[in-house]
């Protein structure tokens, strides 16, 4: 059993959103990337819980249409009944070895706010999966 439990719940906090619209010419015709790029580290704990930060950030190289970044923090409470011992290096071992598990809230709830951001504009639309994301996409 884990230093982290994820039986009893969970709190997500909304740190940050930032959109910028980057005006686009549509008569340039240049190559482009589509990038989706995920960033979460331990942000502080205590006996009782542990912070964790996701950062989404959502662009296109070069920069055209927008820039898009989401932070949230997910806190855990601490498993009192873990023999491990309550360290930073230990629970970074265990984030990179659950990650998948652990931040499945945040990065659902990042795709979520991303999709209904861009759907304020008529013309845009963007779904990003929700699962961690290192990606980049050609577009020619």
């Amino acid at each position: 059993m884990g230093l982290i439990n994820q039986k009893r719940g969970y709190k997500i906090n909304l740190l940050n959103v930032n959109y910028e619209y980057i005006d686009f010419d549509e008569e340039i015709a240049e190559d482009f990337e589509f990038i989706v790029s995920d960033d979460y580290e331990i942000d502080s704990f205590n006996e009782d819980m542990v912070s964790i930060i996701l950062s989404r950030k959502v662009y296109y190289k070069p920069e055209i249409i927008f820039n898009i970044s989401v932070t949230l923090q997910i806190i855990y409470n601490i498993n009192k009944d873990s023999e491990q011992e309550l360290n930073k290096n230990n629970l970074e071992k265990e984030l990179e070895s659950k990650k998948k598990l652990l931040l499945e809230p945040l990065v659902s709830k990042a795709s979520l706010l991303i999709a209904n951001i861009t759907n304020a504009d008529d013309d845009l639309n963007v779904i990003t999966p929700p699962f961690l994301q290192q990606t980049k996409l050609n577009f020619n």
